[in-house]
């Protein structure tokens, strides 16, 4: 798994640093129970940086880890920690997320394919929004994700939006999320 993270820790770190690390540690495997943490272990070397950023149930603050380099992310990786999730927004920025998440959901009557002829759809719907998205699987899910940061599309390589699909020619659910930690 460290050889793993290791080697995709170029493409990966972009999309991590600046923003606060919840781990979901599997510490007796995939096949057992597994906890999420929010907060970053104090065991923590001083090298792996944290931020803290307020809770929005209760009082106080989260401080999560950052994975900024590859020593951290893999420091992460040796807690067990399988996956690795991160807030929307950056912790320096906390109230400003960086881009929107759609979850395509399947379930009945919907299949996992139906959400993947929606999120064609809705690409293009955000297209004509001037909006770039981007799929994004997860499991058995379908995420449709814009940011703040892409450009708007360019006229000359977007198509034409297709009308938006009845609740007839696709039965596929939709939940707009929000995942501010």
């Amino acid at each position: 798994m460290i050889d793993y993270y290791s080697r995709v820790a170029p493409a990966m770190l972009p999309h991590l640093r600046g923003r606060g690390v919840t781990l979901k540690r599997y510490p007796r495997g995939t096949d057992e129970s597994v906890f999420f943490e929010k907060e970053c272990p104090p065991f923590h070397p001083p090298w792996v940086k944290t931020q803290s950023v307020p809770r929005r149930l209760r009082e106080g603050d989260i401080n999560y880890c950052l994975a900024q380099d590859v020593a951290s992310l893999v420091w992460m990786i040796n807690l067990d920690a399988i996956e690795l999730h991160v807030p929307l927004a950056l912790t320096k920025d906390w109230s400003r997320p960086r881009e929107m998440v759609f979850d395509l959901d399947p379930g009945e009557p919907a299949t996992l394919i139906d959400c993947c002829r929606f999120g064609l759809r809705f690409r293009d719907v955000l297209a004509g929004l001037g909006l770039q998205s981007f799929a994004k699987t997860s499991g058995g899910k379908v995420c449709t994700s814009t940011s703040r940061s892409t450009r708007p599309a360019s006229r000359s390589t977007t198509r034409k939006p297709s009308p938006a699909p009845s609740p007839r020619s696709s039965s596929a659910k939709t939940r707009i999320t929000s995942r501010r930690r």
